[in-house]
């Protein structure tokens, strides 16, 4: 794990974050319709894919999310 290493958390309570593994900051919180049961960056960490207890899965993009640096 480099000094910038993430991890992201799912909740039944809709939502799935991104935190600074060696801070503890909470870099991103996003807010979704339905539960979310599992979570997982692609290898790039430039996409985060969420999928819902409906079965739905839902990308997001980390590049476009502001305060949120992509490169390690």
């Amino acid at each position: 794990m480099g000094a910038q290493a993430r991890v992201a958390t799912a909740s039944l309570d809709q939502t799935v974050k991104v935190w600074e593994l060696s801070s503890g900051e909470l870099l991103l919180s996003v807010l979704f319709d339905v539960e979310i049961m599992s979570v997982t960056f692609d290898p790039s960490e430039y996409f985060l894919f969420c999928g819902g207890s409906d079965g739905s899965i839902f990308q997001v993009s980390l590049c476009s999310q502001v305060g949120l640096n992509t490169n390690d």
